[in-house]
């Protein structure tokens, strides 16, 4: 692995974290340690390098979502009804207005933006045109799509949640996991989540990784030639379960992010929990402080930075009582580690990734 002098970003209210890949933002102080100071990564074997102190960099955006990347090594997200470009020298912009409603991003192998639309409830394309891809599932319309992945045949999975209250009920629909094949047919290929949410490929294609917000477990589908989905089973156990508190429960998973050698990243309630191919928990990249991370994406240079966004009004902070304080801007330099690019995912869908 190569060392490399490079920015750490994070945005918050909207967080935007990019970690050197195979780096990500720090873990916490457990309670106990020295005296509070900047919050520091501890090693994770083969994923991050300790000591890396966590940057914050903006605090003036939205609530993110849906981060994806480009093939020129930018990232695209959500920030309000906005599509925001962060190019590779870490300049924003503004990529496409007017995507109200859409939380989640994916590129298919035209080069075409997709974005899953809560509301209206739509698949659609939101460049280089626009055109609803799916709104409907044998006459009956779709309920509340969150996030998305393709496979390598174009076919969209796409986790499709239950509706708010103020949207039109839709008794005859179960919420659950839904697929559209390449020749644009829908249909419900899972309907055993309680709350899905994240969905990212293996690197091989052949399984199908996804988040529920109100499990304990990631779990994961055996792929089926013609995209049905089989053998569900509990992929990996998350330190950052769901939790009841005054208000609700609090989920536990959201977004999904793999990498080329098959690590799974899960941005949970407590920060990014990384499992090996075989589901064995390999560590937690804590972020503490308002709501979690709530999505992520790898993207930069052969896709080798993790970015992080999160939906908070609160800055995050350490379990040790180290604070990232300030408006505006913090700029600091720090050493990240690169993965080589064969562990980068190249071809995996989800919400984070475009296909090359």
């Amino acid at each position: 692995m190569a060392v490399s002098r490079l920015r750490n970003i994070i945005l918050n209210a909207s967080l935007l974290v990019i970690i050197g890949t195979g780096l990500c933002l720090g873990q916490a102080p457990l309670p106990g340690d020295p005296a509070p100071g900047p919050a520091v990564a501890l090693d994770i074997l083969g994923v991050v390098k300790g000591g890396t102190p966590v940057e914050l960099l903006r605090t003036d955006l939205g609530g993110s979502e849906g981060p994806v990347a480009a093939s020129d090594g930018s990232l695209l997200f959500m920030s309000g009804s906005t599509i925001t470009r962060v190019d590779p020298q870490g300049r924003f912009s503004t990529y496409l207005q007017d995507a109200s409603g859409v939380t989640g991003l994916a590129f298919d192998t035209l080069g075409r933006l997709i974005g899953a639309r809560t509301d209206p409830a739509q698949i659609l394309v939101l460049a280089p045109h626009r055109e609803v891809l799916a709104d409907t599932i044998n006459g009956v319309p779709l309920l509340r799509p969150n996030d998305l992945t393709l496979d390598p045949r174009g076919g969209i999975y796409f986790s499709d949640q239950p509706r708010r209250p103020g949207q039109r009920p839709v008794p005859e629909r179960r919420h659950g996991l839904l697929y559209r094949s390449p020749d644009g047919i829908v249909r419900q290929v899972a309907d055993d989540i309680k709350a899905p949410n994240g969905l990212v490929l293996s690197p091989d294609g052949r399984v199908l990784y996804a988040a529920d917000s109100y499990g304990e477990f990631i779990l994961a589908y055996d792929i089926q030639p013609d995209g049905a989905l089989m053998n569900r089973r509990n992929f990996g156990k998350l330190q950052g379960g769901p939790i009841q508190t005054a208000t609700g429960i609090q989920r536990s998973a959201d977004g999904l992010a793999i990498d080329g050698d098959g690590r799974l990243y899960v941005a949970s309630r407590l920060g990014v929990e990384v499992f090996d191919p075989r589901g064995r928990h390999l560590g937690l990249i804590r972020i503490v402080g308002g709501t979690g991370p709530q999505n992520l994406a790898f993207a930069g240079p052969n896709k080798s930075l993790l970015f992080v966004v999160r939906r908070s009004s609160d800055l995050a902070h350490s379990d040790g009582g180290s604070r990232l304080h300030g408006a505006g801007e913090v700029k600091i330099e720090v050493e990240i580690l690169t993965l080589a690019p064969r562990q980068v995912c190249r071809s995996c869908g989800g919400a984070s990734d475009e296909a090359v």
